[in-house]
């Protein structure tokens, strides 16, 4: 179920918790606009949760930006990798990947503010 990056997701699975990452950079998707945010770890215990992961940009990061250390609650959830296509055939075919992230994130806040970007 899970991958080798995010093992540290899966003892957490199902469970509202509070988690400290890095955003790296931003980045865009037919699905809208995210963060990659880099060394995510657990509040509480301090451990690694995962190397990375795409968050989409909600209200509860609005003032965020890249260089940004922040924390926020989310729900450690399962979910379908990849765009698993139209045709069933197809889908019967590949066989489906699933891997955890992190949903509903709320209560986002900033703990170190990054590099203020430089006007040209």
């Amino acid at each position: 179920m899970s991958s080798l990056l995010r093992d540290g997701l899966v003892p957490h699975e199902g469970q509202r918790i509070r988690v400290r990452a890095k955003i790296e950079r931003y980045g865009s998707s037919p699905e809208g606009s995210r963060y990659l945010l880099v060394n995510v770890c657990d509040v509480a215990s301090g451990a690694l949760l995962t190397d990375h992961l795409w968050m989409p940009i909600g209200n509860w990061a609005w003032s965020m930006r890249a260089g940004d250390v922040i924390a926020f609650d989310a729900t450690v959830a399962a979910y379908v990798k990849g765009y698993q296509g139209r045709r069933w055939d197809a889908q019967i075919e590949s066989p489906l990947r699933v891997d955890l992230h992190l949903a509903n994130p709320s209560n986002g806040e900033i703990l170190e503010q990054g590099p203020i970007p430089r006007m040209r």
